[in-house]
């Protein structure tokens, strides 16, 4: 079936669509599971979750989303933070995703991710311990970046509470709708600084280095581009 083995070699072709996969499947699996073993609302409640028209929910999630996602961005553009964009850029280099892909993308996460997290976990221990659990499975890929991902975790957890209040207060639309929103301007800004750091190279490789400094050049290009930033 070659179509069928195309998906899948796209779906599990870098870390990032490996972790897509995963987020898809394991997410709403674990709140099926979860209802099984211990109750909550099940997943035609969750989604039907609604206090406010939807324009309004999609309203105040694109809010939310923009004041997280400012937040992030300021903060991963301090030296302090290097290490982390490189860590995020090392995800995005051998991916190629149009703008379907990353809206597809984004809003499969934010729905898997607030069925979960907001629809179900959150009504078993409360929004605040639900954040700290959603921040530390978001941190997990970036553990040796310990000092400098402590600081933006702070900024996610503040995020995950919004989206818990979000929910609780005005629908499951509105807390996915931020979610969504969120994971697309991370997605189109790392898109951007991708091309920003590519450009980069290509000016480099363009300069007129003596030939040893051409040998160490390409050596560190095939060690890791990222680390040219």
């Amino acid at each position: 079936m070659p179509r069928l083995d195309s998906l899948l070699s796209f779906l599990t072709a870098s870390v990032l669509r490996r972790a897509l996969v995963v987020t898809l499947v394991l997410f709403p699996l674990l709140t099926w599971v979860g209802r099984w073993l211990w109750g909550g609302p099940s997943i035609g409640e969750i989604i039907t979750h609604s206090r406010f028209p939807l324009w309004l929910q999609l309203g105040w999630g694109l809010i939310g989303a923009g004041v997280a996602f400012e937040a992030i961005r300021a903060m991963i553009e301090w030296s302090f933070f290097r290490e982390v964009t490189r860590h995020f850029l090392r995800m995005f280099i051998d991916v190629k995703m149009s703008i379907t892909d990353i809206i597809v993308a984004s809003a499969g996460v934010a729905f898997a991710e607030e069925l979960f997290f907001r629809g179900w976990l959150q009504q078993q221990i409360g929004i605040l311990p639900a954040a700290i659990v959603f921040t530390g499975v978001h941190s997990y890929y970036y553990r040796k970046e310990v000092p400098r991902i402590f600081w933006i975790g702070l900024v996610l957890t503040a995020f995950s509470v919004i989206l818990g209040l979000l929910y609780e207060y005005m629908g499951f639309v509105a807390a996915v709708s931020a979610h969504f929103f969120y994971n697309l301007f991370m997605f189109i800004y790392f898109r951007v600084e991708k091309g920003r750091h590519l450009r980069r190279l290509q000016r480099l490789r363009n300069l007129p280095f003596p030939p040893e400094l051409q040998k160490v050049f390409h050596l560190m290009q095939e060690k890791d581009d990222v680390t040219m930033l």
